[in-house]
């Protein structure tokens, strides 16, 4: 039994030095302003696409995996990132003093969180691809010390869709390599840590657009929004909650740049590289982002707009070639073919797939997490161009999930649309949320703050509007 409690300490545990491996990278000056947890949280994301590129290229070239001979570099490169990038960041802004305002939201931010945690470990927020192939997977990836070439060729896997992108099941193996198995009774937990990554930079972000009290409302909104999806969802162990993390985190780094170098757009452009190697359906995010930003500076007349959306392609068109040319060199098959024929769609089942897609959007809260922000958006139709980077992403992933099952061959589109929607609309759920909340409060900031604490305020409240 205390054998058990260890391997599961040592699975969680190994979630600290993927937050090693990117921090580094989180010491550039476009971080300067964040505080060391809201960079931690960036930095497991960072981290974790650089162990799974690293994993990929050394089972690519037949080197075994180990702790020590994936963790020591990882770790150099991470120290030298520091080391460069701390001799030219700028001097950290101050930190305000908690209200209590500023306490409930973070209550309901910790309760959201805790409350994800429970179901999972209860089973009730477990999907059913971490028992069938991505826990599977990372098992025999960490047994064979490698990607499991057989495992994926297998003839009788193909419902463990050898095709998807290797991130999550990679990152669940370095787990089990350091813990020296996959402990089934918390491994979903691993989702767990993927939100509160997310949430940890969110509201520092925010504040560069908003005021702290409205930075910190938008955040437990969409702690709470987001947290009631997963459990609905049954998000515990599969990609969905790293896929909302990626896009969530790039949106926002794009969203709330400070100056008109792009400087951070790189740092976004990788983010989004991790989104392509969690899911197949991060290249249509990172487009979408790309096109949105680009549209942006467009309208607001910067220069070389067109050079500014290219950090936001490079990076996860480099991740998709990765992975579809080892995917190609190891005759890795694709089991499970897309079943949408848009050549062939009658027009006359739009209005179908739309009502089936409005009836699930309840995510066990009676669509409030839809609602709010739409009406919000609607309101401040006038401020929507600086927030246009992430309502694109937003609108072009839903109107991409119409598509799909407006063309979709299975004539039951109810079961199809219940079974998948509340899961595949959340990175489209995020984004809305931030982007409805940004326009809302940054045209009608309101200081929730006490009379007697409110002063200096206004001093410390961003722009609101990007520099050109």
């Amino acid at each position: 039994m205390r054998a058990d409690l260890l391997q599961d300490f040592l699975y969680l545990f190994a979630a600290v030095p993927v937050v090693a491996f990117g921090f580094g990278f989180c010491l550039h000056r476009s971080f300067d302003d964040l505080s060391f947890p809201s960079r931690a949280g960036l930095a497991y994301g960072f981290g974790a696409l650089a162990l799974c590129v690293e994993a990929l290229l050394f089972s690519w070239i037949g080197v075994r995996w180990g702790v020590l001979g994936l963790g020591v570099p990882l770790l150099i490169v991470s120290a030298a990132a520091g080391l460069f990038f701390r001799q030219r960041a700028r001097r950290s802004s101050g930190r305000s003093m908690p209200t209590a305002w500023l306490i409930a939201c973070w209550s309901i931010c910790c309760v959201s969180a805790l409350s994800c945690a429970l179901f999972v470990l209860s089973s009730r927020a477990v999907s059913v691809d971490f028992l069938l192939f991505y826990g599977v997977k990372a098992q025999r990836f960490a047994l064979r010390r490698g990607i499991d070439l057989d495992l994926l060729r297998a003839q009788f896997f193909f419902h463990g869709v050898p095709q998807y992108p290797p991130l999550m099941p990679i990152l669940e193996a370095w787990g089990a390599l350091l813990a020296g198995r996959l402990p089934w009774r918390v491994g979903a937990l691993i989702s767990w840590i993927w939100f509160v990554a997310a949430l940890t930079p969110m509201a520092p972000l925010l504040k560069r657009r908003i005021a702290a009290p409205a930075a910190a409302t938008l955040t437990a909104f969409w702690a709470a929004a987001l947290s009631l999806s997963f459990v609905i969802s049954g998000f515990g162990g599969n990609g969905d909650a790293p896929l909302v993390f990626y896009e969530t985190a790039a949106g926002l780094l794009v969203l709330t740049e400070r100056d008109g170098t792009w400087s951070g757009r790189w740092f976004a452009g990788a983010l989004m590289a991790g989104a392509v190697l969690t899911k197949q359906e991060g290249i249509v995010a990172a487009f979408l982002l790309a096109v949105g930003a680009w549209l942006r500076d467009r309208l607001e007349q910067r220069l070389s707009s067109l050079r500014g959306a290219l950090p936001l392609l490079i990076p996860p068109a480099a991740a998709a070639a990765l992975w579809a040319l080892y995917r190609r060199l190891h005759a890795i098959p694709a089991t499970i073919q897309l079943q949408t024929d848009l050549t062939k769609m009658p027009l006359s089942r739009l209005p179908a797939v739309v009502r089936e897609c409005v009836l699930s959007m309840g995510a066990g809260c009676l669509g409030i997490s839809w609602i709010f922000p739409t009406i919000a958006l609607v309101l401040s139709w006038k401020r929507l161009r600086p927030v246009l980077p992430v309502l694109v992403v937003s609108g072009g992933l839903l109107g991409a999930l119409v598509l799909t099952y407006a063309g979709y061959a299975s004539t039951d589109l109810h079961v199809m649309v219940s079974d998948t929607f509340s899961r595949a609309a959340q990175p489209a759920l995020s984004l809305l949320i931030l982007g409805a909340g940004v326009a809302w409060f940054e045209g009608a900031p309101v200081d929730l703050r006490p009379a007697e604490s409110r002063i200096g305020i206004q001093n410390s409240s961003p722009s609101r509007r990007l520099p050109d």
